[in-house]
């Protein structure tokens, strides 16, 4: 007898661009195509996106409904509908990591 079990494998999340360049000490909308995630075993609106490095303190990203408060996580809707922001305040060079 051969039983199969479904597996929710991780979404997989690639960068379309992985260099933005922003201004010293400005904001930057990041741009909607910045990333695709696919995931046949979820809903693409159910999808959270999880920050889970940031090399600094003086660059983060922000929601446009929570300005001044740093995003740890995110839906995908919140990128394409373009409520998401990078803001840079320091130094010149800033990395973050995100996963599906």
């Amino acid at each position: 007898k051969i039983r199969i079990l479904p597996v929710n494998d991780r979404p997989l999340l690639s960068l379309e661009r992985s260099i933005l360049k922003v201004v010293e000490g400005s904001t930057l909308p990041l741009p909607t195509s910045l990333l695709s995630v696919t995931d046949p075993d979820s809903s693409m609106d159910k999808l959270i996106i999880v920050v889970t490095y940031n090399e600094s303190r003086d660059g983060y990203l922000e929601s446009s409904t929570r300005l001044g408060e740093r995003v740890t996580s995110f839906r995908l809707s919140e990128l394409e509908s373009g409520m998401l922001q990078y803001v840079h305040r320091g130094d010149l060079k800033n990395s973050i990591a995100l996963q599906a």
